[in-house]
């Protein structure tokens, strides 16, 4: 059935070339997850996140996740899985169907403890053929970003025998529920998507890893959020966070050449690529900048922010009440954070727009756990502004919620701007 599929989309190709660019159709065999350093925890709680239709058991013992499936499927993005504990493995109960009953699924799916990672198919209700695949676990190994980390970096995260580390348990409990205990071996999973078709085609002589990945995880890649991912550099990765990450409507370039898509299989199964001249165009790009300014919220700083004397990384002090009556973007970050890292060139970029005697002043607190590590990411990345140590006390006038966080103070002193990310645009929009 494939190979008459393929010879009737190759035939129409031929038909369609005439007075059009050449055109590529490119199979997206593979189904992995991104290529990007992205690491999600769920922890086990003792009661349903949610009210859910249970089989019937003995409970005790049994332990609960609520893992992301789509926003599109259901009224509720998550679903609940039960775990139930065995001599050599867990149970799992998963809600395949998203109906919040986990008697109607089918029998449980049996994850042995001597196997890392399970990954098991969402179905959509009104269409078979619309799949999401979803990865659970006990293991970072299955990330390939995190296999090629210094097993130093690696301690930052998890140890030998699967627990968290303290400071990565402490990272991640403000977005856990308050009934869950999370940092032993057992007491969480990772978890993740695997919703990136990927396939490659030839540009001048030279491979390139192309893919779909379907944002909205809901097994359709035609939805507006959907995206394109071009590995424009012959690294062979894909991923989210590069700047080669297009709207399915954007004009791109590969070896010299523009592209746009003509057509693609809806379940991402293929797309066919025309050659065109017309100039790039970045229409996801500025999707994230709106979605971005639209995220940004205000806030009321706390007064003793301006009493505030904190040290640097290199055991100097600065007094924050010296940058009052001026624009003062904070961020915070830490050297261990991948998102915190991906941002750097962002911040660099913007911190580059305002020398150090215009309106706008820079400075970071940094969470630290190694030194040397992350004098030697500023020194590399170009920051050129103070970073300051992350303590109690200011933890305790900033509530960071996750990082990267960032800042903008207002001149006024009492109002700021948060976001998670920074952007021209954001400082078009709040910077006068």
């Amino acid at each position: 059935m494939r190979t008459r599929c393929t010879l009737l989309l190759l035939l129409a190709n031929l038909l369609l070339q005439s007075g059009r660019g050449q055109t590529h159709l490119i199979f997206l065999d593979t189904l992995t997850t991104l290529d990007d350093f992205s690491v999600h925890v769920v922890a086990c709680t003792p009661t349903p996140a949610k009210p859910v239709k249970l089989p019937p058991a003995d409970m005790a013992g049994e332990r609960f996740l609520k893992v992301f499936y789509t926003w599109d499927e259901t009224e509720d993005p998550d679903i609940v899985i039960m775990v139930r504990a065995q001599a050599n493995g867990d149970l799992l109960y998963i809600d395949k169907n998203a109906d919040n009953d986990l008697t109607d699924d089918g029998p449980p799916v049996f994850f042995p403890f001597n196997q890392d990672t399970l990954a098991f198919d969402l179905v959509a209700r009104n269409d078979p053929h619309q799949r999401v695949r979803l990865l659970l676990s006990r293991a970072l190994q299955y990330c390939k970003a995190f296999r090629e980390l210094p097993d130093s970096s690696k301690a930052q995260f998890v140890d030998k025998q699967g627990n968290l580390n303290p400071h990565a348990a402490r990272f991640w409990s403000p977005f856990i529920p308050g009934e869950a205990a999370m940092g032993p071996a057992g007491t969480f999973f990772f978890d993740d998507r695997v919703t990136v078709r990927r396939g490659s085609f030839a540009v001048n002589g030279k491979t390139y890893a192309i893919g779909l990945f379907d944002y909205t995880n809901n097994g359709l890649y035609t939805d507006k959020e959907d995206v394109l991912l071009v590995d424009a550099t012959g690294s062979g990765k894909l991923s989210y966070d590069s700047p080669f990450v297009y709207a399915l409507d954007d004009v791109f370039s590969v070896g010299g050449l523009g592209f746009r898509i003509r057509s693609l299989d809806p379940y991402g199964s293929w797309i066919d690529l025309e050659q065109t001249t017309a100039k790039p165009t970045h229409h996801h790009a500025e999707q994230l900048d709106s979605a971005a300014l639209a995220a940004a919220r205000r806030f009321q700083v706390k007064p003793t922010m301006w009493d505030l004397t904190a040290t640097t990384l290199e055991g100097d002090t600065i007094s924050l009440k010296a940058f009052r009556g001026k624009y003062l973007m904070l961020n915070f970050w830490g050297e261990w954070c991948g998102p915190c890292l991906r941002e750097i060139p962002a911040l660099v970029h913007a911190a580059d727009r305002y020398p150090d005697s215009s309106a706008v002043q820079f400075l970071s607190f940094v969470e630290v756990q190694d030194l040397e590590k992350a004098k030697g990411l500023i020194r590399d990345s170009g920051i050129h502004w103070p970073q300051l140590r992350l303590d109690r006390t200011a933890r305790e006038i900033f509530p960071v919620k996750g990082f990267p966080t960032n800042m903008l103070i207002l001149p006024d002193g009492k109002e700021c701007i948060v976001t998670q990310t920074v952007s021209d645009a954001f400082f078009d929009k709040y910077v006068h």
